[in-house]
Protein backbone atom coordinates (compact mmCIF):
# COMPACT_ATOMS: atom_id res chain seq x y z
CA UNK A 1 0.00 0.00 0.00
CA UNK A 2 0.91 3.65 -0.13
CA UNK A 3 -0.16 6.89 0.57
CA UNK A 4 0.14 10.46 -0.76
CA UNK A 5 3.34 12.52 0.74
CA UNK A 6 2.69 15.41 3.00
CA UNK A 7 4.78 18.44 3.09
CA UNK A 8 6.24 20.08 6.35
CA UNK A 9 2.77 21.87 7.00
CA UNK A 10 0.64 18.56 6.58
CA UNK A 11 -0.78 19.59 2.85
CA UNK A 12 -0.48 16.71 -0.14
CA UNK A 13 2.27 16.98 -2.05
CA UNK A 14 1.51 17.20 -6.35
CA UNK A 15 3.48 17.68 -9.23
CA UNK A 16 5.75 14.51 -9.03
CA UNK A 17 3.75 11.54 -10.12
CA UNK A 18 4.46 8.68 -8.11
CA UNK A 19 7.28 10.52 -6.18
CA UNK A 20 4.36 12.20 -4.29
CA UNK A 21 3.80 8.38 -2.52
CA UNK A 22 5.40 6.74 0.31
CA UNK A 23 5.20 3.12 1.37
CA UNK A 24 6.48 0.95 3.49
CA UNK A 25 8.39 2.72 6.71
CA UNK A 26 7.68 5.87 5.71
CA UNK A 27 4.17 5.44 5.15
CA UNK A 28 3.92 3.80 8.52
CA UNK A 29 5.65 6.90 10.04
CA UNK A 30 3.46 9.59 8.80
CA UNK A 31 0.69 7.47 9.79
CA UNK A 32 1.88 6.96 12.82
CA UNK A 33 2.46 11.34 13.29
CA UNK A 34 -0.82 11.82 11.28
CA UNK A 35 -3.02 9.93 13.37
CA UNK A 36 -1.29 11.16 16.86
CA UNK A 37 -2.17 14.98 15.25
CA UNK A 38 -6.19 13.95 14.79
CA UNK A 39 -8.37 14.67 17.81
CA UNK A 40 -10.91 12.65 19.20
CA UNK A 41 -14.20 13.42 17.69
CA UNK A 42 -12.54 14.53 14.42
CA UNK A 43 -13.41 11.13 12.41
CA UNK A 44 -17.56 11.14 12.34
CA UNK A 45 -17.44 7.35 11.86
CA UNK A 46 -15.68 6.61 15.02
CA UNK A 47 -15.83 10.07 17.56
CA UNK A 48 -13.72 7.24 19.95
CA UNK A 49 -10.80 6.79 18.36
CA UNK A 50 -7.89 9.56 18.71
CA UNK A 51 -6.80 11.28 21.53
CA UNK A 52 -8.72 14.07 23.46
CA UNK A 53 -5.41 16.20 23.82
CA UNK A 54 -7.02 19.76 25.01
CA UNK A 55 -8.70 17.50 28.36
CA UNK A 56 -5.83 15.10 28.68
CA UNK A 57 -3.11 17.87 28.48
CA UNK A 58 -4.79 20.16 30.97
CA UNK A 59 -4.35 18.83 33.97
CA UNK A 60 -1.16 17.65 35.79
CA UNK A 61 -1.36 13.26 36.55
CA UNK A 62 -2.41 12.54 33.13
CA UNK A 63 0.42 10.81 32.22
CA UNK A 64 -0.89 7.63 32.62
CA UNK A 65 -3.95 8.13 30.45
CA UNK A 66 -2.01 10.24 27.41
CA UNK A 67 0.87 7.12 27.32
CA UNK A 68 -1.71 5.06 27.46
CA UNK A 69 -4.07 6.58 24.40
CA UNK A 70 -1.01 7.22 22.69
CA UNK A 71 -0.09 3.60 23.09
CA UNK A 72 -3.12 2.36 21.25
CA UNK A 73 -3.67 5.03 18.92
CA UNK A 74 0.13 3.91 17.52
CA UNK A 75 -0.91 -0.08 17.94
CA UNK A 76 -4.01 0.82 15.93
CA UNK A 77 -2.11 2.09 12.99
CA UNK A 78 -1.58 -0.26 10.07
CA UNK A 79 2.30 -1.25 9.81
CA UNK A 80 2.93 -1.76 13.51
CA UNK A 81 3.51 -4.75 15.11
CA UNK A 82 4.19 -4.31 18.35
CA UNK A 83 4.72 -0.63 20.53
CA UNK A 84 7.32 -1.13 22.74
CA UNK A 85 7.91 1.77 24.45
CA UNK A 86 6.11 5.29 24.77
CA UNK A 87 7.59 8.32 27.39
CA UNK A 88 6.20 11.69 28.08
CA UNK A 89 8.37 14.71 28.89
CA UNK A 90 7.42 18.20 30.11
CA UNK A 91 3.57 18.06 30.25
CA UNK A 92 3.54 21.41 31.04
CA UNK A 93 1.74 24.24 29.37
CA UNK A 94 -0.12 22.01 27.41
CA UNK A 95 3.01 20.91 25.98
CA UNK A 96 4.24 17.55 25.33
CA UNK A 97 6.95 15.72 23.92
CA UNK A 98 6.17 12.49 23.28
CA UNK A 99 9.28 9.01 22.41
CA UNK A 100 8.00 6.21 20.91
CA UNK A 101 9.89 2.87 20.07
CA UNK A 102 7.52 0.52 17.92
CA UNK A 103 8.45 -2.25 15.06
CA UNK A 104 6.86 -2.52 12.18
CA UNK A 105 5.51 -4.94 9.66
CA UNK A 106 8.92 -4.67 7.75
CA UNK A 107 10.84 -6.26 10.45
CA UNK A 108 12.56 -3.12 11.75
CA UNK A 109 12.37 -1.24 15.07
CA UNK A 110 11.69 2.37 14.88
CA UNK A 111 12.39 5.37 17.31
CA UNK A 112 10.39 8.42 17.02
CA UNK A 113 11.88 11.16 19.33
CA UNK A 114 10.84 14.67 20.36
CA UNK A 115 7.38 14.32 18.89
CA UNK A 116 5.83 17.62 20.00
CA UNK A 117 1.82 18.24 20.24
CA UNK A 118 1.65 21.78 20.68
CA UNK A 119 3.90 24.41 20.37
CA UNK A 120 4.61 27.53 22.52
CA UNK A 121 1.58 26.40 24.99
CA UNK A 122 -0.87 27.78 22.89
CA UNK A 123 -4.30 25.97 22.41
CA UNK A 124 -4.08 25.31 19.08
CA UNK A 125 -2.82 22.55 17.51
CA UNK A 126 1.03 23.00 15.47
CA UNK A 127 2.68 20.70 13.23
CA UNK A 128 3.78 17.90 15.00
CA UNK A 129 7.77 17.93 14.69
CA UNK A 130 9.81 14.89 15.50
CA UNK A 131 13.25 13.03 14.71
CA UNK A 132 13.21 9.21 13.26
CA UNK A 133 16.33 8.74 15.83
CA UNK A 134 17.05 4.59 15.18
CA UNK A 135 16.65 2.12 12.60
CA UNK A 136 17.10 -1.58 13.79
CA UNK A 137 18.90 -0.25 16.60
CA UNK A 138 21.30 1.75 14.46
CA UNK A 139 21.42 5.73 15.29
CA UNK A 140 20.37 8.32 12.78
CA UNK A 141 18.68 12.00 12.61
CA UNK A 142 16.41 13.05 10.60
CA UNK A 143 14.21 15.85 11.56
CA UNK A 144 11.35 17.05 10.06
CA UNK A 145 9.56 15.43 6.85
CA UNK A 146 8.69 11.49 7.28
CA UNK A 147 11.94 10.19 5.94
CA UNK A 148 13.24 6.58 6.37
CA UNK A 149 16.70 5.35 5.58
CA UNK A 150 16.77 2.23 4.74
CA UNK A 151 20.34 -0.25 4.60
Amino acid sequence: MSVRKLDKNGDWTFGQGLGNYIKNDDEIVQNVTTRLKSFKNDYFLDTEQYIDWLNDLAFKGNEDLIISNIRRVVAETNGILRVNDVSLLNNTNRNATININFDTINNKNLVLSSLNIFSGGSSTPDEIDYELVSINGEPIVIAGEAVVVYN
